[in-house]
């Protein structure tokens, strides 16, 4: 990671109940996209240029991450980013 850099979450717990992992028992919430914004746009007045959003596994919600992902891309705020996300999430193929 570049810094100066920080760290985001845009939801709390995660929704899935893998059998290996404890995190479903945390519950599951998802933050305002509008809150988040504010966030963000508050970290970039900082000088921040690199972000780790540290959802246990982003996009869990895709319609949330699409949404702000869009309100993103129309704002004036522009960092490169990072995440964790489940597997199961992905849209693509892995090459055989």
């Amino acid at each position: 990671m570049h810094r100066p850099f920080a760290t985001v979450m845009t939801d709390f717990g995660c929704p899935f109940g893998c059998s290996f992992c404890n995190s479903r028992s945390f519950g599951y919430a998802l933050r305002d996209i509008d809150d988040i914004m504010a966030e963000l746009e508050h970290i970039h007045k900082m000088g921040v240029k690199q972000l780790f959003i540290k959802d246990m596994s982003f996009a869990s919600s895709k319609p949330h991450a699409k949404r702000l992902l869009e309100k993103n891309d129309r704002s004036a705020v522009d960092f490169k980013w990072n995440c964790i996300a489940a597997p199961m999430l992905s849209t693509t193929r892995s090459p055989r």
